[in-house]
């Protein structure tokens, strides 16, 4: 028997996961390519335990982009959905 909605994707729901479980960085680093030597980029991700692979697929398909990878932080078997497309959210 399950205990949560497989498709709980309310707009209202995913803020409120996002402000307990998700992160917005900024990453500057030096690229001699570009006209000023840096390069910006933007990232929101959400960290959440292996076992909760199918929800970050659920954010990913939510969303309209992004990926899983491994996270290099915590040795759990911790996820995280990258790429999730700051730049496309409507804000």
């Amino acid at each position: 028997m399950k205990l949560f909605n497989e498709k709980i994707f309310n707009p209202y729901w995913v803020v409120g996961f996002v402000d307990g479980e998700g992160c917005f960085s900024v990453g500057v680093f030096k690229n001699k390519t570009l006209r000023l030597g840096y390069q910006v980029q933007l990232e929101f991700s959400i960290t959440q335990h292996k076992r909760d692979h199918d929800l970050l697929l659920q954010f990913i398909e939510f969303f309209g982009c992004g990926y899983v990878a491994p996270d290099p932080v915590h040795r759990d078997g911790a996820c995280v959905p990258r790429g999730l497309g700051l730049l496309n959210l409507s804000i």
